[in-house]
C-alpha cells in the first residue's frame, strides 16, 4: 500500500479489510515488530528526543510493514497493574496510560491486523533458503510457524522481549522461543541468517543500542552469513498520514468493535513519536501506547552496519526486490558478515 493509497483518504474510519490494513509498519499488509526492539528511552538518545516516549513492544514489533500506516501496539507506558505512584524507568517523565485492554488481548489483535503479506512472502524465502535462523523481533511467531508448515527441517529461533506475543508463538513447540532484548543476545556463529521483519530496525533510536543490537547480531551469524531487514523511507514521509482521521476499525478476538487510531506528538530529526489509541467504536479508550521510531536513511544505514562488520549485499525498493529509488516506500536490505582482517 503506497502512501497515497485511495484507502487513506477522507475522514471516516476504514472497516478492516486484510487487502488494506497492515497497520504497523510496511506493506501491503505488515505492521511493525517490537521485538528486541525494545526501543531505548528517546532521552539517552543524542539530540533532541522527548523522554516522555516509551519502548516499543514485541506486539507492535511483529506489524505488517505497510507504509502508509503506523506500527501499532507499542508496550505501554503504564501496565494494567501499574499505579500512577510506580517509579518510571526515565525518571518519571511518562505519559497516563489507560490499560483496559490487556497484553495478551493486543496481542491477538495485532494477528487480526496483520494476516499474511508480500513482505512475510520475501523473509520466508530467505528462511527456507537457510537451515539455522534466528528471528529477531518475532512477535507472535508468524513467520517461523509458517516455515515450519512448509517444511523447514533446520534450527528455528525467535527472540522477543513481549512475553504476551511470545504466548502465542509458543502454539508450536518445535520452534525455540526466547524472551529477551537484541542487544543482550549473547549467540555466537550460530546462524546462517538472521532476520528482523515489520520494521523492528526502526524502533532502536539510540546510536549506542543500535550498535549494540547490529554487533549481536553480527555476532550470531555464520561466517558469510547474512542479516536482511526492512525499514521506512524517509524521503516518503510515512508518518504524514498516520492521524486519527485514517483509523482502522475491526471486531477483535472477542468480538469487541474496536477503533485503532495514530496520533503523531513529535517529529525531532530523524525520530517520529506517535501514540496509538485503541477504543470502542464509542470513543471509550481501552489502551493507549507511545513509542518512537527512527527513520536513517540509506547513508546513515550502510555506515551502522558497515562499523558492526556487516556489508549491503542488496537493497531494495519494495518486496518484489524492484531497485531501490528515492521514492521507494521501503527500505530492503540484505547484508552479509564482512570477513575479519587481521592486521
Amino acid at each position: 500500500m503506497s502512501s497515497n493509497d485511495p484507502s487513506m483518504t477522507g475522514s471516516s474510519p476504514r472497516e478492516w479489510d486484510p487487502s488494506l490494513v497492515s497497520f504497523i509498519l510496511g506493506e501491503p499488509h505488515r505492521p511493525i515488530p517490537t521485538c528486541v526492539r525494545c526501543g531505548p528511552d528517546p532521552s539517552e538518545r543524542s539530540g533532541d528526543v522527548s523522554a516522555n516516549s516509551a519502548n516499543v513492544s514485541a506486539v507492535g514489533s511483529r506489524r505488517r510493514e505497510d507504509v502508509s500506516n503506523p506500527p501499532p501496539f507499542f508496550t505501554p507506558l503504564l501496565r494494567a497493574d501499574d499505579s500512577d505512584e510506580k517509579p518510571w524507568r526515565n525518571g518519571g517523565a511518562r505519559q497516563h496510560t489507560v490499560a483496559m485492554y490487556s497484553d495478551a488481548d493486543a496481542a491477538a489483535l495485532y494477528d487480526i491486523l496483520n494476516p499474511w503479506g508480500p513482505s512475510d512472502d520475501f523473509y520466508l524465502s530467505h528462511v527456507m533458503a537457510s537451515t539455522s535462523v534466528l528471528d529477531v523481533g518475532c512477535g507472535t511467531g508468524m513467520l517461523l510457524h509458517r516455515a515450519r508448515e512448509r517444511g523447514h527441517t533446520g534450527r528455528l529461533c525467535g527472540i522477543d522481549p513481549d512475553n504476551a506475543s511470545l504466548d502465542r508463538a509458543r502454539t508450536r513447540d518445535d520452534v525455540t522461543w526466547v524472551e529477551g532484548r537484541a542487544e543482550d543476545m549473547e549467540w555466537e556463529r550460530e546462524f546462517e541468517l538472521t532476520v528482523m521483519a515489520s520494521n523492528a530496525f526502526q524502533v532502536f533510536v539510540a546510536d549506542d543500542q543500535l550498535r549494540s543490537v547490529l554487533s549481536a547480531i553480527r555476532r550470531a551469524l555464520t561466517p558469510g552469513g547474512k542479516f536482511v531487514f526492512g525499514t521506512r523511507n524517509p524521503l516518503v514521509r510515512a508518518w504524514e498520514g498516520w492521524t486519527p482521521e485514517h483509523a482502522t476499525e475491526v471486531v477483535d478476538h472477542r468480538g469487541r468493535a474496536l477503533r485503532v487510531s495514530h496520533h503523531v506528538e513529535s517529529v525531532n530529526g530523524d525520530v517520529v513519536t506517535l501514540t496509538e489509541t485503541t477504543a470502542t467504536r464509542e470513543g471509550e479508550t481501552l489502551r493507549a501506547d507511545t513509542s518512537s521510531l527512527r527513520f536513517l536513511d540509506t547513508e546513515n544505514l550502510g555506515g551502522f552496519l558497515h562499523e558492526a562488520g556487516l556489508e549491503v549485499e542488496v537493497r531494495y525498493g519494495d518486496w518484489s526486490r524492484a531497485p531501490f529509488t528515492a521514492t521507494s516506500d521501503n527500505i530492503v536490505t540484505v547484508a552479509r558478515t564482512r570477513p575479519v582482517t587481521v592486521a
